[in-house]
């Protein structure tokens, strides 16, 4: 009993990075209140998801050599005093700076989350583990839009960061009744520590020096880190053939191609997170409340899919259920890029729930193979790789979406704005719907090819 006592303990500390989900219904809010365009709302995006996708490889190797409590406990830290900047900062700048810092906290608790949950378990509770801890953080998912709306109608837009100081205090101090770390290793946490507090305090003085030019120096080293980062992911894929040398080099192309296709995937599934606040806010004109209920429906979604996986796995391969979540991403996105200012509410909620779950099939039957490739002694490289993957599909999205249906707004050939919007609406959703079409096929092929491949 203790044992899942401990697992709470650490969903709810995990559950910090993935309330993120609360900001997506204060987008609108934001934007006003710093007075910025829709556009540069994706830099809210980029200084979070940047710092996180670039250290959430480095802490989960890291938490395997110097203990996954110590490093969730750090990204626990770093995250109570990034709510408190981003709480109370007075321009955007350093609204931005609390994001780094907020990232960086997400990338130690993403990187030691997963394998701290399994370190409490034998390998005989996998399944069973992947499915509580998703059905976690995807339930803190489903949550977040719905208490976000309740935040900015009660404390205005900072209302969506501050409720989490609160939980990120109180997490800290519950994760001490876990068990201390068994490979805990002293020199490595003082290299931790110094890396995460070098970063944020450069970060900091430089958005608070006032010459613009070395602002830009802060765009330097998040860009730095972007490329550090996807530089991690490759060095990984190509060390981790030493990790499974008993496969074929067929095996290990699989093993490339699915962390690919998880961040195509969860691209396009992102769509719900950029686009879809704005059409609800200002076309069906809902309160920051109800806005934040439907777009609850998409976690909400993964929740339900996550709550089923330990009888999933018992009865189907994994690779068909990352088939079937496919299939469900595509219905969903197609069926989305229909939305008009009448359609119903039940379908919209359902359309957003059926995102959802197709995104839990395919993320669970993905943490069932990378974790099974990668076995119990390198857990928190395979967490921090899923959730890589995850993020860089988020962090694309940011990039792509919002840019591409600004761009199509332009190009519409007539000046009503509510033609303008459901022009580019729908043009958005058929190209992101494409996406998981052509991830089916390919995997259609492939599996025809090689149907005899068998996932560990």
């Amino acid at each position: 009993m203790t044992r899942y006592l401990h697992l709470f303990f650490i969903g709810f500390g995990a559950s910090l990075a993935f309330l993120d989900s609360s900001v997506n219904v204060a987008f609108p809010a934001i934007t006003a209140n710093f007075e910025i365009t829709k556009p540069e709302i994706i830099w809210l995006v980029i200084t979070f998801a940047l710092p996180t996708i670039s250290l959430m490889l480095y802490f989960g190797r890291t938490a395997d050599r110097v203990g996954h409590r110590f490093i969730f406990q750090v990204g626990l830290a770093f995250s109570l005093i990034a709510f408190g900047a981003t709480t109370l900062a007075p321009t955007y700048d350093l609204f931005l700076w609390g994001r780094i810092v907020q990232g960086v906290g997400a990338a130690a608790i993403i990187g030691a989350g997963m394998a701290l949950a399994r370190s409490l378990f034998d390998e005989t509770y996998r399944a069973r583990v992947i499915g509580y801890y998703v059905l976690m953080i995807a339930f803190a998912g489903a949550l977040g839009p719905f208490i976000g709306g309740l935040m900015v109608e009660w404390q205005g837009w900072s209302g969506v960061f501050s409720f989490r100081a609160v939980i990120a205090a109180l997490a800290f101090l519950l994760i001490f009744s876990l068990p201390k770390d068994a490979t805990a290793m002293p020199g490595h946490r003082v290299v931790a520590m110094i890396v995460v507090m070098a970063f944020t305090g450069a970060t900091g003085i430089l958005f608070n020096l006032s010459p613009d030019w070395l602002r830009g120096f802060v765009n330097v080293i998040l860009v730095g880190l972007g490329l550090y980062g996807i530089f991690d992911f490759f060095r990984l894929l190509l060390a981790g053939s030493e990790l499974f040398e008993k496969f074929s080099k067929t095996d290990f192309v699989i093993f490339v191609l699915s962390n690919f296709r998880s961040i195509f995937i969860h691209f396009a599934a992102s769509s719900v997170i950029f686009i879809i606040p704005f059409y609800l806010k200002d076309w069906r004109v809902l309160d920051y409340k109800s806005a934040g209920l439907a777009l609850a429906f998409y976690p909400f979604g993964i929740a339900v899919v996550a709550s089923q996986a330990r009888r999933l796995f018992a009865k189907f391969e994994p690779r068909r259920i990352g088939n079937w979540g496919m299939i469900a991403l595509l219905a969903g996105l197609w069926l989305t890029g229909g939305w008009t200012t009448t359609t119903a509410t039940a379908l919209l909620w359902s359309n957003l729930f059926l995102i959802g779950a197709g995104t839990g099939l395919f993320h669970i039957s993905l943490n069932h193979y990378i974790i099974g490739v990668y076995g119990p002694e390198h857990r928190g490289t395979a967490g921090a790789l899923i959730e890589f993957t995850r993020t860089v599909g988020i962090l694309s999205a940011a990039l792509i979406l919002l840019p591409l249906f600004t761009i199509l707004l332009s190009t519409a050939s007539v000046t009503d704005p509510e033609v303008q919007f459901f022009y580019a609406f729908e043009l958005s959703f058929k190209f992101i719907s494409a996406l998981p079409f052509a991830l089916l096929v390919i995997a259609g092929i492939w599996g025809y090819i090689f149907c005899g491949i068998e996932e560990p």
